[in-house]
C-alpha cells in the first residue's frame, strides 16, 4: 500500500515539473473533447504516468509517444480516404437515383468534408513554438504528448462525422435498391 502511495506522489511530483506549456485556445478546446485528458492538468498527469512507466527515459517514452502518433496518421490517412470515397458514392448515387432527396445527400456530403476538414486542420496546424523545447528528448516531451492527445481526439471527432456521412450513404443505397426491387 505504500508502495501505491509513494509512486502516485512521485508521479504527482513528477507531473508538476513536466512543462505543459501549450495552453493556446486550440488546444483547449480540442481537450474538451470527451475522452483522454480534459484539461492541462490531467494532460500533465498523462505525461507523469508515462515518464514513470519509462523510468524517466526520455528517448524510449518520447519513442513511444511518436510511435502512437504515428499510428494515429495512418488512421487519419484511412478516414481522409474514406470520407472520399463516401463523398463519390453519394454523388454518384444521387446522379443515379432520382427519388433519393437532396437533403439526404447533402447531410451525408457535408460531414465527409467536415471529417476530412477536422482531419486536415489538425494535422496541417504546425505550431513549433520555442526552440529551446527540442533541445533534448526530456524537454521535447510534452509537445509530443500533447500532439498525440489532440491528434486521437481529432480522429475521434473526424470519425463521428464519417460514421454519420456512411448512414447517409447506406440510407440512400438502401432506398434505391428498395425502389428498384419494388418495381
Amino acid at each position: 500500500m505504500k508502495e501505491v502511495a509513494s509512486a502516485s506522489r512521485s508521479q504527482r511530483v513528477g507531473a508538476q515539473r513536466l512543462p505543459f506549456t501549450s495552453r493556446t485556445p486550440w488546444t483547449r478546446l480540442w481537450l474538451l473533447i470527451p475522452g483522454g485528458p480534459k484539461s492541462v492538468t490531467e494532460l500533465r498527469d498523462l505525461g507523469a504516468v508515462l515518464a514513470h512507466r519509462f523510468d524517466r527515459h526520455w528517448e524510449n517514452a518520447l519513442a513511444y509517444v511518436d510511435k502512437s502518433y504515428d499510428r494515429l496518421l495512418n488512421k487519419a490517412r484511412g478516414l481522409l480516404t474514406f470520407d472520399g470515397l463516401v463523398l463519390a458514392a453519394l454523388g454518384t448515387v444521387y446522379r443515379e437515383g432520382h427519388g433519393i432527396p437532396p437533403s439526404l445527400v447533402l447531410a451525408g456530403g457535408v460531414c465527409a468534408v467536415i471529417a476530412s476538414g477536422i482531419l486536415l486542420l489538425t494535422l496541417f496546424s504546425v505550431s513549433i513554438g520555442d526552440l529551446s523545447e527540442y533541445r533534448n528528448a526530456e524537454s521535447e516531451f510534452p509537445h509530443g504528448l500533447t500532439r498525440l492527445v489532440i491528434g486521437g481526439k481529432s480522429n475521434v471527432f473526424a470519425g463521428l462525422f464519417s460514421l454519420v456521412a456512411m448512414v447517409c450513404l447506406l440510407t440512400a443505397l438502401g432506398m434505391v435498391v428498395l425502389r428498384d426491387h419494388l418495381r
